[in-house]
């Protein structure tokens, strides 16, 4: 066999690989359920710092309930669904949500062997407050308050 026909023979064998990992719509997908909820909570590692220390902050993601429906041709605008039911509670998901300081403190920025820790620092003495907000379904959601009293 010449190389020219061993590449004509595998190049429709790899068209069937390729197209064997493509996956049809599911029949079924879980979607908001009555009573629907969202709840994300802020976690400090601290209440209380001091100027310039950096403080460690996570947050925890509440959803639900979710059910499982058949799936229309197409869902109304706006509505959003997964594959799996999304788990109820996530956590640890501080690098996957928005922060916001008042007054302005600094974040952290993440490097690669730390991407997935978000920590704060102040440079005055005072209170501030920090908040979180997370993608929703079918838009964001904002976590309570907390607040952060920066010592001299």
């Amino acid at each position: 066999m010449s190389p020219h026909s061993f590449n004509r023979l595998s190049l429709p064998a790899a068209a069937v690989l390729l197209l064997a990992g493509c996956h049809p719509p599911p029949p079924e997908i879980w979607v908001p359920g009555e009573g629907y909820g969202e709840t994300l909570l802020i976690e400090l590692a601290s209440s209380e710092i001091r100027v310039g220390e950096w403080l460690e902050i996570d947050a925890e993601r509440h959803t639900g309930p979710w059910i499982r429906v058949p799936r229309a041709e197409e869902l109304p605008q706006g509505n959003c669904w997964w594959r799996r039911p999304p788990p109820p509670v996530e956590r640890g998901v501080g690098a996957n949500v928005r922060w916001f300081v008042e007054p302005e403190g600094k974040f952290n920025i993440p490097s690669p062997g730390d991407a997935f820790r978000r920590r704060v620092r102040f440079d005055r003495a005072g209170t501030y407050t920090i908040r979180a907000q997370s993608s929703g379904c079918p838009g964001p959601f904002d976590s309570a308050p907390r607040t952060i009293r920066v010592l001299p």
